[in-house]
């Protein structure tokens, strides 16, 4: 069930009591999609910088209470944030290069 009292991230505490209670396996497709609009409550914490202090808030509240492999995932999920850029960044590089070698092969 979603906490009611939680008025400003409450799917995302709905996320972490799932992600606690089931395995989850990463799909790399879009499932949603949501806007941004300037008189929302997300709108207006991003803009005054509170959205990403909310979320540590709640993760740090999880990390108090649960597991080791919860925390553990969370450092991954902090790392990712840091990390996936540059993986990003290598990837296509090396794609890129992968399809003018492949390119010179065979065209």
């Amino acid at each position: 069930f979603y906490n009611e009292k939680n008025h400003y991230n409450m799917d995302l505490e709905f996320i972490i009591q799932t992600a606690l209670q089931y395995k989850i396996t990463y799909v790399d497709r879009t499932w949603g999609n949501f806007r941004m609009l300037p008189n929302s409550k997300t709108f207006s914490d991003q803009s005054t910088k509170q959205l990403e202090k909310r979320k540590l808030e709640l993760l740090k509240l999880y990390l108090k209470e649960e597991t080791l492999f919860f925390r553990f995932r969370v450092y991954l999920y902090q790392l990712k944030k840091i990390y996936l850029p540059i993986i990003n960044l290598i990837y296509r590089k090396v794609n890129d290069k992968l399809k003018l070698e492949y390119r010179k092969l065979f065209c």
